[in-house]
């Protein structure tokens, strides 16, 4: 028993005391932390968005380019085209409204079994005038 009480003894005398840790700078260390974490994230987003807007940029050229190189003469398939294709192109107002005058001239050769093989005079000016928009 005298051996046991020794080295529990001995054992007792290993062990440190508690040692007390400075936390002043856990705040600061914290604050420092979010603020990378917060720059970090507004960074990702601004890239992201630069990105995405770089190539929205390029999908509309692509389609505007579609819709110079459209045969009227396939009036059927090209009304639909058109239609397909400026949903893809950022329109301003004016272009907008060009946009909606050529559409509802279009209906007339969407959804008919039997068209008419080239668009009629009206439909072709309104089409160049949107052309002519989508270049300014």
């Amino acid at each position: 028993r005298f051996t046991k009480l020794l080295l529990q003894k001995e054992l007792i005398k290993e062990i440190k005391p508690a040692i007390n840790i400075d936390t002043s700078f856990d705040l600061y260390f914290l604050v420092g932390l979010s603020i990378v974490v917060v720059l970090f994230v507004l960074i990702a987003i601004y890239l992201i968005y630069k990105y995405f807007s770089k190539n929205r940029e390029d999908i509309s050229s692509i389609y505007i380019k579609k819709i110079v190189k459209l045969d009227i003469n396939e009036a059927k398939l090209t009304s639909y085209l058109i239609t397909d294709y400026v949903r893809h192109i950022d329109l301003n107002e004016q272009q907008t409204s060009l946009y909606e005058v050529l559409k509802s001239d279009l209906q007339q050769y969407k959804y008919k079994k039997d068209t008419i093989k080239s668009f009629d005079d009206k439909t072709t000016k309104h089409y160049k005038e949107f052309l002519e928009s989508l270049y300014e």
